[in-house]
């Protein structure tokens, strides 16, 4: 579709818009923050194991799949994955003008996040 179709407007002309859409639990496998472990981003798991009491880093590089199938912990897991991933893409100017964000279950947390509608400490509290 194009700008007029979606908006009702003259076609968009300046940076690429991008929208954000966020998978909910189903997403997490052992070894889920290993592609993650050496960015800056990743103080982030303590800060979010901080927040919630859980030991995140345990989780998103040592937790095998009959762990990570328990809810209370894959959620927490998910959630910070796709933070870090969040991150990462927003530092390294891949996201253009975010105009919206979106999440399937789960994800809806995050897209809440991601939206700078809820601050991090608030959201992670509420998936643990």
């Amino acid at each position: 579709m194009t700008d007029r179709e979606t908006t009702g407007g003259a076609p968009h002309d300046g940076a690429p818009r991008t929208a954000l859409v966020f998978p909910g639990q189903g997403a997490q496998k052992s070894g889920m923050g290993q592609a993650w472990r050496d960015t800056e981003s990743w103080a982030l798991v303590a800060e979010i194991s901080d927040h919630t009491g859980v030991d995140v880093e345990e989780l998103l590089l040592k937790a095998d799949d009959e762990t990570l199938r328990r809810t209370d912990l894959a959620q927490i897991a998910v959630f910070t994955t796709e933070v870090l991933a969040h991150r990462e893409a927003a530092a390294a100017g891949l996201l253009g003008e975010v105009v919206a964000c979106a999440g399937h279950s789960l994800g809806e947390y995050t897209a809440l996040y991601a939206a700078g509608a809820v601050p991090l400490a608030d959201t992670a509290r509420l998936v643990a």
